[in-house]
């Protein structure tokens, strides 16, 4: 071997190494390579203690959970609609019925069936038991007027007007 290739390999050796032994190690993450300080730095400001595994335990950690994934599946359908309101409250229909009407010379009366039981709807009656305008009819309705062929009343739970033909 000549003495030109002989140094051309040895300082290809050299160079090598050095380089070799100076490098950092590419796969080791960003938090685990060793830190470089220069001397002047070193010196104005001490350096912290060098933290035991569960740090970079946290690290890395940290690092897989800042991992965005590139392929992650879409959807182009459009979104689904809002739930709509649920609907207002409905008064139930009327448990009365109208089974008798008559007219005298003092008023309009009406015999209303509710459940088995009869009660009797007078337009200007005073008599005990009747029920007039403005009366109850059980815990829930109003009696608000007696008009020709209907009677209105008013659910009271929800203030809602009601009417019943006869």
């Amino acid at each position: 071997m000549s003495p030109l290739l002989r140094i051309a390999l040895l300082l290809t050796v050299g160079l090598s190494l050095y380089l070799a032994l100076e490098e950092e190690p590419a796969a080791a993450p960003p938090s685990e390579r060793p830190r470089r300080v220069d001397a002047s730095l070193a010196a104005a400001a001490p350096l912290p203690e060098p933290s035991s595994a569960p740090t970079a335990k946290r690290a890395s950690a940290a690092h897989a959970s800042a991992e965005v994934d590139l392929f992650a599946s879409q959807s182009w359908l459009p979104p689904p609609p809002p739930p709509s309101a649920p609907p207002a409250a409905v008064a139930p229909p009327l448990p009365f019925s109208v089974d008798m009407v008559w007219q005298d010379a003092s008023g309009r009366y009406l015999a209303l069936g509710m459940g088995g039981v009869q009660l009797v709807v007078c337009e200007r009656c005073q008599v005990f038991g009747h029920v007039h305008p403005g009366g109850l009819l059980g815990e829930r309705y109003r009696l608000e007027a007696i008009e020709p062929g209907r009677l209105v009343f008013t659910y009271l739970p929800l203030n809602t007007r009601q009417t019943l033909s006869w």
